[in-house]
């Protein structure tokens, strides 16, 4: 069976914190001086200001969606992205039709203070690939579980103490107020404004017990998994610190960046750094003839883990806005039975990329093979993302 899976497994939206008006200010901050300074700016001019780094520009969008004219006609499919796709397997003329969903509900109570953000969390999350004839799935392994855990955001704050700073902010603040909306966006003061709001490195972990059902389209193949998950990551939001310049994930992307004069400065993003799941779960499986014949039975069997994610701004040509992602996952199992090594279904691993554009439109790459599945295969795909 061919497989397939296009935005990265891993991405966390990292959100910074504050602690009191004159002491700190997050990006949230920032997004409600702009909309109060310029009310009737489109807010996709806004977004085009900040959207070199992906995590603002989900911020940003999140910030806007979240307003009340919208928010509570909506709330139970905020949470929900479709990409709506055919795919193409490197090996067949054959093309299918179908569709990918993202479902991510989280119910947190957190605790705040000046340097760090906690939390306690409950969640839900599925996602998966479903073809229209299902005999044509190139990815038909669907996840479905319930999360439980605590995560810590350490980090990210803008430290304003600093009177000289202060006052230089407000300074700025005046002279924008006096200014044009389209003035204002494309001035000097608007960029110095920015860099007013520089923030320190932010780390996150986040630990938690898992359960849930992973399946194939039919549910012809189905087993339940349970472990326990850990989420790291790290960002540097100012892309001149040393942090930053360690991410060389992303200086292939600083050269397309400046041959396409997206920048003007020869830097990679902090802000992009790869975020990294690692999990232990127990695996009992359900419904697998596969794995009956060769084993003789259904019975449970421990396995590690592995998930890492990268997402970075490739180009801004005109009016689009272009990202590059790329996912790796890696399966494998402990003790697996000679029978189970011998067929090569001990282990897994799966690698994709794609090109995204801020319209919606994205094109992807995929290579390997996930659990249910039995050959490597290279699937291609055309489609449109769609986030509610």
């Amino acid at each position: 069976m061919k497989k397939v899976f296009i935005l990265c497994p891993v991405i966390f939206l990292f959100s910074s914190v504050t602690h009191g008006q004159d002491s700190t200010k997050n990006l949230h901050s920032l997004f409600n001086d702009l909309v109060t300074l310029i009310p009737t700016v489109n807010d996709q001019d806004i977004k085009n200001k900040v959207i070199k780094n992906p995590d603002l520009y989900n911020t940003l969008w999140n910030h806007f969606f979240n307003t009340d004219k919208i928010k509570d006609k909506v709330v139970f499919l905020r949470d929900i992205d479709l990409q709506f796709k055919t795919f193409q397997d490197a090996d067949s003329a054959v093309t299918a039709l179908g569709f990918a969903y993202n479902l991510d509900l989280k119910f947190v109570k957190e605790y705040e203070t000046a340097s760090k953000r906690s939390g306690f969390a409950f969640g839900l999350k599925a996602n998966g690939n479903v073809a229209f004839s299902k005999e044509l799935n190139p990815y038909d392994f669907l996840t479905t579980d319930l999360n439980i855990g605590l995560y810590r955001f350490m980090g990210g704050v803008s430290h304003v103490n600093d009177s000289v700073l202060f006052d230089k902010r407000n300074e700025l603040r005046q002279k924008m107020i006096t200014m044009e909306v389209p003035e204002i966006l494309n001035s000097d003061v608007f960029d110095e404004y920015l860099q007013t709001m520089k923030l320190s490195n932010q780390y996150m972990f986040d630990l938690k017990i898992t359960g849930g059902l992973e399946r194939n389209q039919d549910y012809s193949k189905k087993q339940y998994a349970y472990g326990v998950q850990l989420n790291l990551g790290a960002k540097a939001w100012n892309d001149k610190n040393p942090l930053a310049l360690l991410n060389f994930f992303d200086y292939p992307f600083v050269v397309t960046r400046w041959l396409t004069k997206t920048d003007e400065s020869f830097t990679p993003y902090g802000a992009t750094i790869p975020t990294v799941q690692f999990s232990v779960d127990y695996v009992k499986p359900g419904q697998d003839i596969d794995r009956e014949i060769l084993t003789g039975n259904l019975n449970g069997y421990s396995r590690v883990h592995f998930e890492t994610g990268f997402r970075t701004l490739l180009a801004q040509i005109k009016d689009q806005t272009i990202f590059f992602n790329a996912g790796f996952r890696y399966y494998k199992e402990f003790n697996a039975p000679v029978s189970v090594k011998t067929a090569k279904l001990d282990k897994f691993s799966y690698f994709v990329a794609s090109l995204t554009s801020s319209s919606g439109l994205f094109v992807s790459y995929s290579n390997g093979r996930l659990p249910f599945d039995a050959i490597n295969d290279v699937v291609y795909e055309l489609g449109f993302n769609y986030s509610f």
